[in-house]
């Protein structure tokens, strides 16, 4: 009996830390997720403001992660913005403006692809999120906090919260991320979790209360009548002796229990338990004991195999990991299909990262990404400042574009402009150049930075008479559709310029400034006087 009493005591050890793991993997990803998103919130790379964008972000953490309720941010104005699971397929938008004068609430009800279903608006707004629980302990705490188990306003249930806040650089409170759990979602999570076939796993408090217990009136106290006594019974033995792992007589049956204090999920202190009748275990530890003599050997080679294969798969798992995130640290978002992983921390690991590329891909649409990515290749870091570089600079124009689009329909000229923005760009980056910006209709770029280019000037030329022979080819396919044709206007300047981050700290923008930039862009307004196409200076004549 000694020897099976020590063996199930170390099986109850495997299994505690095993229950353990799946629980800390089931509310770990979340308090992550609130500092990740917080941080992308410090660094403007998402902005609450930005409503289709920062929505679509909210929307896929819920996506992503099935036991999350709510997601979304209170700023210290109470300005309010979240995104909720409110049935089957279905989401509720809710964005409340404190700071708006009047104040009011928008809400709405979205399918599972974001699409809004129904929109309405209220005047009246009585949510302050500076007034919740989760908002008052993380900015008491100063960092990522899990709150205490309160009362929801959408869904109204219990549950509890991960919050995070969000400092600007002089260290002020801006905001507060959270995200948040239902106490029932919890408790089905915890029920589910089985030892045997009459095992029970339970959390406790330090006061000998069972969470689903303790808060009934949510709809949790659906637990066996025994199941509560074998509980009550372990956790007084528990106290008693401080033992984690220990076996105990309960009206004439022998149990075996074992005790965990979990990580803290805000002022309580919680405790995960577990509780098993000793014939579940001892009975199989019998019937097995002479094979497990028998076959001690074979499982042995046995096992050093399957764990030689074990350890190999997760090693092939992390090398593909790594070369992901490197590829996303090079802005390469393709996402490769992959074989099912089967062990929970790297698929943790693998939805953060598919997380991460979808919301770096949404946002790299924002940006120049082939300037971005030039600079993350020579490492540099954006700051505000430049330095003199010699660059050629080139504008272009489209002839007579407002009386051209003013016919046109709003969705037809946009689509129109972007053909031709398209065709263009395609144009600078074929000859190495970079994107400075699109000016009305107008495109700026330059040679020369933030890559060294000798011939700097050839290729702006280069780029420029290739860029009417795609234009010729647009052209014959506009008229085949009926558009109007057009012509454009090419100023080109070598010489001298400023070439840096310009903006404030919350955004910049990688630009040419000086004399020779707006020479380019003269000589590019001067072909309307000698109708011609191209006009270049005599500087960058004399280089090419």
């Amino acid at each position: 009996n000694k020897v099976l009493f020590s063996s199930a005591h170390q099986l109850m050890r495997t299994s505690r830390e095993l229950v353990l793991l799946r629980f800390t993997n089931y509310l770990r990803p979340l308090r992550e997720q609130t500092e990740i998103s917080a941080k992308l919130i410090a660094g403007k790379i998402i902005n609450p403001k930005n409503t289709p964008v920062f929505d679509y972000y909210l929307l896929s953490l819920l996506h992503d992660y099935p036991q999350i309720t709510n997601a979304y941010v209170g700023d210290k104005n109470g300005n309010f913005f979240e995104v909720s699971r409110v049935g089957k397929g279905m989401f509720l938008n809710r964005r409340i403006y404190q700071t708006q004068k009047p104040r009011y609430e928008i809400t709405q009800y979205l399918d599972k692809n974001g699409k809004v279903v129904q929109t309405s608006k209220n005047m009246v707004v009585t949510y302050d999120p500076r007034v919740r629980p989760w908002y008052k302990t993380a900015k008491e705490q100063k960092s990522a906090v899990w709150s205490d188990i309160y009362s929801f306003k959408t869904p109204p249930e219990l549950g509890l919260t991960a919050a995070t806040p969000i400092y600007n650089r002089a260290g002020d409170l801006q905001a507060v991320f959270g995200i948040d759990v239902t106490l029932s979602s919890f408790a089905s999570f915890i029920t589910n979790l089985k030892i045997s076939d009459n095992s029970f796993v339970f959390i406790m408090d330090d006061q000998g209360s069972l969470i689903r217990e303790k808060y009934g009136s949510s709809g949790l106290n659906n637990i066996k009548n025994l199941e509560l006594l074998w509980a009550k019974a372990s956790f007084t033995e528990y106290q008693k002796h401080k033992q984690e792992l220990f076996n105990y007589k309960y009206k004439g049956k022998h149990y075996l229990a074992a005790y965990q204090e979990i990580p803290a999920t805000g002022s309580d202190k919680w405790y995960l338990g577990i509780i098993v009748p000793a014939a579940d275990v001892i009975g199989s530890l019998q019937h097995d004991l002479l094979r497990a003599l028998l076959f001690a050997c074979l499982i042995l080679l046995l096992g050093l195999s399957i764990i030689y294969l074990f350890l190999r798969r997760i090693a092939n798992h992390i090398v593909r990991l790594a070369s992901e995130a490197h590829k996303i640290t090079q802005l390469n978002f393709i996402n490769v299909e992959h074989k099912k992983i089967y062990i929970t921390e790297l698929l943790h690991i693998e939805q953060a990262f598919a997380g991460m590329r979808s919301a770096l891909k949404s946002f790299a649409r924002y940006v120049p990404y082939n300037l971005v990515k030039k600079l993350i290749d020579k490492g540099l870091v954006a700051h505000v400042g430049g330095k003199n570089t010699q660059i050629t600079t080139m504008f272009s124009d489209i002839h007579d574009f407002t009386a051209l689009s003013e016919p046109m329909q709003p969705g037809m000229l946009t689509e129109f402009l972007s053909e031709y923005f398209v065709a263009m760009t395609d144009v600078v980056h074929k000859y190495q150049g970079t994107l400075d910006k699109y000016i009305g209709d107008g495109i700026m770029a330059f040679w020369g930075a933030p890559e060294e280019d000798a011939a700097h000037a050839e290729h702006a030329c280069e780029c420029a008479l290739k860029s009417l022979v795609e234009l010729e080819k647009l052209n014959a396919s506009w008229q085949k559709e009926g558009k109007p044709k057009l012509t454009i206007r090419i100023g080109i300047n070598s010489g001298e310029a400023i070439v840096g981050n310009v903006g404030s700290y919350d955004r910049l923008s990688y630009t040419a400034m000086g004399d020779s930039v707006n020479l380019a862009s003269r000589l590019e307004t001067l072909n309307k006087s000698y109708n011609t196409a191209i006009i270049v200076s005599e500087n960058t004549y004399e280089l090419v």
